[in-house]
């Protein structure tokens, strides 16, 4: 998968799943994570500026950038919750 931030499109071959704005700032950000937690402060800051009001917004976009993700057949890419910490990116083989 390659995500297009320009046009906010994940990619695989002749796959394309659109993204919001919003979702590919936060796919993004997990991304740049390589592996590592990220911690919904961090992900706050990465959303355009007029999204970015509270903490649990964070859960609502990740929710919907996780149905998006399942709606569209890429199942190989797993958001986890990790509880009181953040979010975590595991690619899936």
């Amino acid at each position: 998968w390659q995500l297009d931030r320009i046009t906010n499109r994940l990619r695989r071959g002749a796959c394309c799943v659109e993204l919001t704005e919003v979702q590919a700032a936060l796919l993004q950000c997990l991304l740049d994570a390589d592996g590592r937690i990220v911690p919904r402060q961090r992900l706050i800051g990465a959303l355009p500026l007029a999204r970015a009001a509270h903490v649990r917004n964070v859960d609502v976009y990740v929710h919907r950038l996780r149905k998006r993700l399942l709606d569209a057949g890429a199942l190989e890419i797993v958001i986890e919750a990790v509880r009181g910490r953040g979010y975590l990116l595991r690619p899936q083989a």
